[in-house]
C-alpha cells in the first residue's frame, strides 16, 4: 500500500499503469480509494515490454481504465501482492498543474 495523499489546489494526477523492476512482479491487483470512496479493483497483468540496457527488461502494466484524481482530493492506492515475493511496484502517472505550482526543490 502507498501512503494516503491529498492533492493541492490546481493539481491533478492521472494514473496510467505500474512498473516493477523485478523479474516476476508479485502484484496481482490494485485498488484506488478517492475521497473515501473505493474504486473497483483492477487486475495487473505485467508484461516484459521494453529493454533497458543490457539484458534488462522492465515489467510494465497499463491500467484497464486510467484513474483521474482532481484537485484537493484525498486518495490512497492499495496493491494486492503475493507475499511470497518481494517487489518494488511504482505507479506510472502524469501530474498536471500550472507552472506557478511547480518548484525545483
Amino acid at each position: 500500500m502507498f501512503p494516503e495523499a491529498t492533492l493541492i489546489e490546481e493539481v491533478g494526477i492521472v494514473f496510467l499503469g505500474f512498473i516493477d523492476p523485478v523479474e516476476k512482479p508479485p502484484v496481482g491487483a490494485v485498488q484506488f480509494t478517492i475521497s473515501g470512496i473505493p474504486c473497483p479493483p483492477q487486475g495487473l497483468n505485467f508484461r516484459i515490454t521494453e529493454e533497458f540496457g543490457e539484458a534488462y527488461k522492465l515489467p510494465f502494466c497499463r491500467l484497464e481504465k486510467p484513474v483521474i484524481i482532481g484537485p484537493e482530493k484525498k486518495f490512497r492506492v492499495a496493491v494486492n501482492p503475493d507475499l511470497s515475493e518481494t517487489g518494488k511496484c511504482q505507479p506510472l502517472a502524469l501530474l498536471i498543474t500550472t507552472a506557478e505550482k511547480m518548484s525545483m526543490a
